[in-house]
């Protein structure tokens, strides 16, 4: 009997209490309706519910593009009116905009947008840019637009986005493998605004588990991401976390990745690399002793990107490598052999002409052995060699080119290399260079 006292005297408050919340809200309603302007003065007014349901966004990856801006379709009903959902459909209509407007109302929005990043908030823009991105009908140009959209809001949002870090990288990293140049660029642009943004603690925990995949497209993503980071933040910073992944005992998927970095590194800073290119090499250098045949191919190929990124400077730097790489030109494999015989070329320019005459004989001797070989890429290697030597004044080559001369036309002169584009210009050049050195 009590209990159900109790009960209906709950009841009884909560109705009260329901009843004075209402009437309250209405008298305030109507006061604020005195003092403000309204929709006669050309105002719109929005009306909020006692219980508004919060949104919160997942990313779907089963979607089409209709789906996306199917909100403007629909018909205007009560929770149209909520505040969320008229952001949501603000940022919609600025997306499309975006995507199929004229280039005067595409850079409009990308303008509002990145001013208004803050009000619109990660979660709402990522839950629509990132699946739309990922969209396999979009062509290459609406594709590029998308990944503007995030460059612009990347140091709006900053430490904000920490959370979408990795679904981003997912996104932006085979931008840095494409063929296209322009994209390629775009993607290092990202990552150096998304460094600069989140900090570079965030990107190395972001990228770790990449280091040591076994895929060797992911390894490649990855170095590449890393070198970007690199050059962005400056080397200094990054340089103990390359040494500790140079260095790995743990797998040669790691080492083989901190190589890699290295050599992406080379690639993109040139000659401004030659305050760092002797730290590098004392970095890199085991690898050319690694029991792993991938380690010392790469350690090989990352040695003549650095002698190619100092050149003409960094004659000292290379001068204990000269011995080992010659030694390495011997190896039966062919891609190791190429490797060496590669970096060997791109040092041989560094040199001075006493040191480079010494090696002349050793190094014509070890490419003869290899003229009949059928791949082009030993053969456009070798060509570059051939052609430093010819226009070189040095004073034992003359000797060694006439030795090689008949060799030459029967070994490069054949259908395979003159209807190849790429090695056709090398071997022109060089029988120019030979004709008027023999």
């Amino acid at each position: 009997m009590r209990e159900s006292i109790k009960t209906i005297q709950t009841n009884i408050k909560d109705n009260t209490y329901k009843k004075n919340k209402n009437e309250n809200i209405s008298s305030f309603n109507k006061k604020l309706d005195i003092i403000l302007p309204g929709e006669n003065d050309g105002y719109r007014v929005f009306y909020l519910n006692d219980q508004e349901d919060k949104h919160t966004y997942t990313i779907n990856t089963n979607f089409k593009t209709g789906n996306i801006f199917s909100t403007f379709s629909e018909k205007k009903g009560k929770n149209v009116n909520k505040i969320n959902e008229i952001k949501e459909r603000k940022f919609l209509k600025l997306l499309l905009k975006i995507k199929n407007g004229l280039p005067i109302q595409r850079k409009n929005a990308l303008k509002q947008i990145s001013i208004k990043a803050n009000e619109f908030g990660p979660n709402l823009i990522f839950h629509h840019v990132l699946p739309l991105i990922m969209d396999p009908t979009l062509d290459s140009h609406e594709r590029h637009l998308m990944v503007k959209v995030i460059e612009r809001i990347l140091l709006k949002l900053k430490s904000l986005i920490r959370p979408y870090i990795s679904k981003i990288l997912l996104i932006i990293l085979p931008l840095l493998i494409e063929e296209d140049n322009f994209a390629r660029i775009e993607g290092r642009e990202i990552i150096a605004s998304l460094t600069k943004a989140v900090g570079v603690a965030t990107m190395i925990t972001a990228l770790r588990p990449d280091i040591d995949n076994i895929d060797e497209y992911v390894r490649n993503t990855c170095a590449r991401a890393f070198s970007v980071v690199a050059i962005s933040v400056g080397i200094p910073v990054l340089l103990p976390f390359i040494v500790a992944v140079c260095k790995s005992k743990k797998s040669w998927h790691a080492r083989h990745t901190g190589i890699k970095i290295v050599q992406q590194i080379a690639m993109l800073m040139g000659n401004s690399l030659v305050p760092y290119c002797k730290t590098f090499l004392g970095i890199i250098k085991h690898g050319l002793i690694d029991e792993n045949i991938r380690i010392r191919t790469i350690t090989a190929l990352t040695v003549a990107n650095l002698a190619e990124a100092v050149f003409p400077y960094g004659i000292r730097i290379f001068d204990n490598l000269i011995d080992l790489l010659t030694e390495g030109i011997k190896f039966p494999q062919k891609k190791l052999s190429s490797a060496f015989l590669k970096a060997v070329s791109c040092i041989i320019p560094l040199l001075n002409s006493s040191d480079s005459s010494n090696y002349c004989s050793v190094i014509l001797s070890l490419i003869l052995e290899k003229f009949s070989t059928p791949d082009i890429e030993i053969k456009k290697i070798m060509l570059k060699i051939i052609l430093f030597f010819c226009n070189a004044n040095l004073d034992k080559t003359d000797y060694f080119l006439k030795k090689i001369y008949y060799s030459f036309f029967s070994c490069f002169w054949t259908k395979n290399t003159i209807k190849n584009n790429s090695i056709f210009y090398f071997l022109k050049k060089a029988t120019i260079s030979f004709s008027e050195k023999v």
